[in-house]
Parts: C-alpha cells; structure tokens; sequence
C-alpha cells in the first residue's frame, strides 16, 4: 500500500503544482511563522519579488505590505491562527517599485491531521483598474449631483415605468414645489392637453431606447403654468437594456415672452411699411367719393340713387381694406381656433396688392377652393404670410410675378410662395431665420426670424430653396387638425 500512496501524493503534489503556476492570481504560502513555503509565478509578476529576494529580506513578505495596514494584517494573522479564514478582502498593497495596488486578497489556514494550523494561504487578486472606475464613477456622480444640486434646470431620473427617482432642487424654484412633493405628483401637474402627448413620446423612448424633446406646460404652485422645453436620455446597461431615463427641462417662459415682444416689433415695422400701400388704395375711393358728393348737389333725384349705391360700394371697399388692416394692428390673445385659410390668404394678398402694383408686380393665386380649415392662431398666420409676401416684393425691383398656392395633403395644408426676384445666395440659406442676419441693405432679420417662430410654435415646417438671379421659393406645411398640431 505505501508506493501506491507516494504514487497519490505525488500525482496530489502535480495537480497542486499546475494550479499555482496555471491561475493569474498570485499565490504566497507561509508557515505559523510567516517564514515563505511557496509562492507562484505570477506573485513575483504582481509585485516584482523573487523568493531568493524575499527570504533575504529583513521583512520578508511584510515588504509588501503598506505601514497604515501592519495593524490590520496583524488582527488577520491571529484569526487564522485561531482556525479562522477571510474570503475576501479588500486592501492595499506595495509592488517593490513602492507603487501601491488595489488587491483582494483571500485568507485561509492550513492545518496538520490533528487540526492544528500549521500555516496559511494567501491568494492575491490585482483589482487597480476595477478600483480606478470605481472611484472616478464616484467622482463622475460628486460632479454631476453638484451640477444637479445647483443648476436652475429641472432635473429628473426616471425609471421605465415613469416612476421619479430623483429630482433636483430646482423644482422648489422653478416650480415651487418641494422635492418630495414631486416624487409621488409630477405627472398630476402636466397640462391635460399635454399629459398623452407626453406619455406616448416616453413610452417610444423607452421602446425604441431613443432620446427625444418636447414642450410642455406644467403647473406652478402659485396655479399658473410654465412653458418646459424637455429632453429625455436613455441610460441604457451592458445588457442593452434601459435602466432609467434623464430628463432635463427648462424654463421657456421667458423666452416665448421674449419672442412675443419681438414679433410685436416686426409687426410695427410691417405695418408701418403697410401705410404707404394702404393710403395710396384708400385715396382712390375718396376721390370718386368726393366727386359724386358734388355731382349729388345739381343731380335730378333719379340720378341720386344710382350715384348713393356707387359711393356706398367705395365706402365698402374703404371699410374692408381698413379693416383688413386694424385686424393684423389689433393685439389678441394667442388662442388657437379653426380658421377658414382660403379666407386668411386672400385677405394678405388684398393687403399687399397695392403695394405690388405700385412694383409692377402681379400676385396671382391658384389657392384651393376646398382646403379644410387650419387649428392656429390667425393673426398670427396673416403675419407669416404678409412678412413672406412683403419680402418677395421687395426682392423684385423689375416687376414680375409671385405666384402663391395652396392644397392639401395628408392631413396638412402645404403653402407654396414663388417670385421672380433676385434669389439668395446659397452660402446665406442655412442662416435664414437667425436675428440680425439679413440680405436685404435696410433689414434687421427679425422678420424671418419671426417667420421661423411662427411655423414651429403651430408644430409646421418652412423651407426655402433659391438661386441667384433665379427667385426664391418658400415651402410652408402646416397641420390642419389640434391632434396633428401636438404630435
């Protein structure tokens, strides 16, 4: 029986040899005197000792060990001592270039067929990188939670169920609401007629794991609302999967009030420029007016009536282009409502026709009898059309023709304006739309601006496509229905 069991622990003794040289982790086993037995491979490859180089030492295997750490390695030593071990530990230790290292290290003793520890085993794992995200992710989040904790944009995490599982301290100033209180009620707070609006735009997020934007009202403590410009974020795991959304809102209050002085603005300016053309049609009817006035004096009554519905017509025709003209004057209040768009654009088109024909300009119009009528702001639309219009009359010095069509199309009315001017040049067309960015010697830019403003506050497009010397034409597409408007 004895060979055969010199055969096993020899065969024991190999099996223990490939597992010291085979793993990646460092391995040092001691005696109960902490004097080397054995370490592997890839312990001198960890921390750059030889066993000749230890054993020569004074200290021995506690050269590695860093001074702040001697106490705690001394408590670990008389656990095992006792029969103890430690699976894992997380320390420090010193390669012998001095550099220090993140490590686990798994502790266990060794013990004789009476029980008896007689040594131990220390199995080194090198975990520096893996402490090194660690601490700048915790980094990473100290700087983000500071940005968070002081920015005054509105800042939320949710989870894929729209539950909140943070939210910044900017609610209480923006919104004035304390945090708690948004946790368990921001979505209550959301305009009715934005809530699905909402609620669809995160649900596709979630689903297709893309970012998105929207704008929303929401309702301030005090009752009133705030405009809230939104972007969303997925922050999506190893595993592909999206384990929160982060959104960030502003408040766009301001801004839109900002705008709406601006629009105001232009609208002055138009008008005034709408004087001239304007006086100039009224100054006709007044002539024939007070002509018929003094023919009435010596006229035999039957001739009096016939000269009355002549002077009644030209008053009419004195009542409608004024008309026309307080209507785009006169301030409202934004409020969307089903307009008549054949009406809206013919209205435009009388107001300026006179200035055109004082160009040698012809505005002829192929506008759909049958467009359906158009959820928008309708002063806010004869200024779209009148700054678009206006502006291709003033591009064409040499008269000629604008041609203005409307139809519809897929749920959307599409507006097209075509003139004969002088074009934009191509390097301008990307900054049509910016303030104070203008081709024309006079302007300011805060026309198209205005324009721009106008077709996306009504969710529509504008585009414009031109060649020097060719004219311009500008695509308008707006959505006909409210459904369509907040999509």
């Amino acid at each position: 029986m004895a060979p055969k069991n010199e055969e096993e622990l020899t065969v024991a003794l190999e099996l223990l040899e490939s597992v010291l040289e085979g793993t990646s982790d460092a391995i040092l086993i001691l005696d109960k005197n902490e004097d080397i037995i054995r370490i592997n491979q890839s312990f001198e490859q960890m921390f750059g000792w030889s066993v000749r180089e230890l054993q020569e030492n004074e200290l021995k295997t506690r050269i590695i060990i860093p001074s702040e750490h001697e106490k705690e390695v001394d408590g670990i030593i008389h656990h095992l001592k006792s029969g103890g071990s430690l699976p894992i530990h997380n320390t420090q230790r010193l390669r012998k270039s001095a550099e220090k290292i993140d490590v686990s290290i798994s502790y266990s003793s060794i013990k004789d067929l009476e029980g008896e520890v007689i040594g131990f085993v220390l199995i080194y794992r090198d975990i520096t990188r893996q402490k090194k995200v660690e601490r700048a992710l915790r980094e990473s989040e100290a700087k983000y939670r500071v940005i968070a904790e002081h920015s005054t944009d509105l800042m939320v995490v949710l989870d894929t169920k729209g539950r909140v599982l943070y939210a910044s301290p900017s609610h209480h100033y923006v919104l004035g609401f304390e945090v708690q209180y948004v946790h368990k009620h921001m979505l209550s707070h959301i305009h009715q007629e934005d809530i699905d609006r909402f609620i669809d735009t995160y649900k596709s997020a979630v689903i297709e794991k893309k970012s998105f934007k929207i704008d929303v009202r929401i309702k301030h403590a005090n009752g009133s609302w705030i405009d809230i410009e939104m972007s969303g974020v997925p922050v999506i795991n190893e595993k592909d999967e999206i384990e929160s959304i982060v959104m960030i809102g502003r408040d766009m209050t301001k801004k839109k009030q900002a705008e709406e002085m601006m629009r105001k603005s232009e609208k002055l300016s138009v008008l005034g420029e709408l004087a001239a053309g304007v006086a100039h049609e009224i100054r006709n009817p007044l002539t024939s007016l007070k002509g018929f006035a003094q023919l009435l004096k010596e006229a035999k009554d039957e001739m009096k009536m016939e000269y009355i519905d002549i002077m009644l017509s030209e008053l009419d025709r004195i009542n409608d282009i004024v008309g026309e003209l307080m209507l785009v004057a006169k301030p409202q209040a934004v409020q969307y409502e089903y307009r008549n768009f054949n009406e809206l654009l013919y209205s435009v088109v009388r107001l300026l026709d006179t200035q055109a024909i004082m160009k040698n300009i012809q505005i002829k119009c192929d506008i759909d009898s049958n467009l359906p009528p158009v959820y928008c702001v309708g002063n806010q639309m004869k200024q779209l059309f009148i700054n678009l219009l206006k502006n291709s009359i003033e591009a064409m010095d040499n008269g000629g023709l604008i041609q203005l069509t409307a139809f519809y199309q897929n749920g959307n009315v599409r507006a097209i304006l075509e003139d004969e001017g002088g074009g934009i040049p191509k390097d301008r067309l990307t900054t049509l739309g910016e303030p104070f960015y203008t081709t024309k010697e006079k302007g300011t830019g805060l026309g198209l601006m205005v324009c721009f403003s106008i077709v996306k506050e009504h969710r529509g497009s504008i585009q414009f496509f031109s060649e020097e010397g060719r004219g311009t034409r500008v695509e308008i597409q707006l959505p006909i229905s409210a459904d369509d408007r907040l999509t």
